[in-house]
């Protein structure tokens, strides 16, 4: 199965920078004389810059079906956190912070590390290896940086409406479907919302990212809009600020002074649908690895998907999409060991790894969609299946009659870019600034930026 892809946010591959151990054993295991010990040979160390190492599993995986296969390479996975991970990574990288491995989470993020010239390029490698940059269905321009590549695909996540089933059948209400427009949708989180012996019951909920608005913007619109236009985002903001006055959404500004987790939040069990990226599939299979008894409790264990909704007029296969990347350390002291696991995980071996965890990897074939699907606690309803079939239109490419040369320097500004999106977000959704006035700002910002 093929898909287009196209790009939200940007994936990140990170490579992180490696050392030495010495074992020692004693004389019984090594044959020394006189009970002296003697060194194994020594391994090499690599780091590895990664976050929320305890809610995916998948790190840890990839790390030790590596190492079972190199058993010269050990690799140290370097958790930061999800919360200010490009920030902690970036004042370590200039510090001197020895890395050899780095995961990008998206493409701005991409273009920034690419922009401080801490990733090495690999097109030696990539010719070397004969990799085709089509086995990971991505445009390669979205890639390049200065016509060289400095990553490697590792996964393509979209956008996706998660649901509680439980919630639904307790309310004898029909789940989401596939083909479902706006104003289904609204009608649906109204209907959702409730109390249940005292306890509010929210129809939807929405992450404190800009992209979540951004998504329902691009899917309901008639037509893709321009990348720097935002005017066209105000009903999507009113229709978000609304549910909120009307109790049918948590507040924004509670969820983002707790610094609220959106897995955890779904998994309190009073949430009915919330918009989220492919990866949440991740973070809620992952809860099989932990003891039954604890999954059971778990309130938002039967959940589904379906994909988001949109405008009547837009084909309903389409999905808004993001992808994140593995890269090397452009000091890192061990270039060719780096490669070979950065090969590794984003290739097929790693790619079926990735999925048996709920991840959708960048290398995508029929055969790791089925793993995929296969694995347990993923929803066995047709329409969740379904939901995996889609192709996506990637944000930077939302450049309506731009040509290649404005397009490079909105890409190039995209870290630019999203600081100032965040600004202004925050300002509307904090109620500082009614949604017109703030995305008319926020255009003629970004349009100042780029010219």
């Amino acid at each position: 199965m093929k898909r287009k892809i196209a790009i939200i946010g940007i994936v990140w591959v990170c490579i992180l920078i490696c050392g030495c151990g010495i074992k020692w054993k004693n004389s019984t295991e090594t044959g020394g004389e006189n009970g002296t010990q003697k060194p194994d040979s020594p391994k090499t160390v690599l780091n590895w810059a990664v976050w929320d190492r305890e809610s995916y599993p998948v790190w840890d995986a990839l790390k030790d079906a590596y190492e079972n296969k190199n058993p010269e390479i050990r690799i140290e996975i370097q958790d930061l956190g999800s919360l200010g991970y490009m920030k902690v990574l970036m004042n370590d990288l200039l510090s001197g912070e020895d890395y050899d491995i780095i995961t990008t989470p998206s493409i701005s993020d991409y273009v920034m590390l690419c922009q401080k010239k801490l990733l090495l390029p690999l097109d030696y490698y990539i010719k070397r290896e004969k990799i085709s940059i089509s086995q990971y269905n991505t445009d390669a321009k979205n890639l390049k940086m200065n016509g060289k590549y400095y990553q490697l695909p590792y996964q393509n996540d979209f956008w996706l409406l998660f649901y509680n089933q439980d919630l639904f059948d307790r309310q004898r209400i029909a789940y989401p479907s596939n083909d479902m427009n706006l104003e289904e949708y609204q009608t649906l989180v109204s209907q959702m919302t409730s109390l249940e012996s005292s306890k509010r019951i929210y129809g939807a909920y929405y992450h404190v990212w800009p992209s979540v608005v951004r998504v329902f913007g691009l899917l309901g619109e008639e037509e893709i809009p321009a990348f720097t236009d935002f005017s066209y985002l105000a009903p999507y903001y009113t229709m978000i600020m609304e549910q909120e006055t009307a109790g049918n959404c948590q507040d924004y500004i509670d969820i983002s002074t707790m610094g609220t987790n959106y897995a955890y939040a779904f998994s309190n069990g009073d949430i009915a649908m919330m918009p989220m990226g492919s990866w949440m599939i991740a973070e809620l299979v992952g809860k099989q690895y932990q003891e039954e008894e604890t999954y059971q409790k778990w309130n938002g264990k039967n959940w589904g998907i379906v994909r988001m909704p949109r405008n009547e007029s837009r084909d309903p296969y389409e999905a808004v999409g993001s992808l994140r990347g593995l890269a090397i350390h452009g000091s890192t002291k061990y270039e060719e060991e780096a490669w070979e696991f950065v090969k590794f995980a984003c290739g097929e071996e790693g790619a079926k790894i990735q999925a048996q965890y709920g991840h959708l990897p960048a290398y995508y074939t029929d055969e790791i969609r089925e793993i995929l699907m296969g694995i347990a606690y993923f929803p066995k309803d047709e329409a969740s299946k379904e939901a995996l079939e889609v192709h996506t239109i990637w944000d930077v490419d939302a450049v309506i009659g731009a040509g290649w040369k404005e397009k490079e320097k909105i890409r190039k500004s995209l870290p630019e870019i999203h600081t100032i999106w965040d600004e202004y977000h925050k300002k509307i959704m904090s109620e500082n600034m009614n949604e017109t006035e703030g995305l008319r700002e926020l255009e003629e910002e970004i349009q100042a930026l780029i010219q």
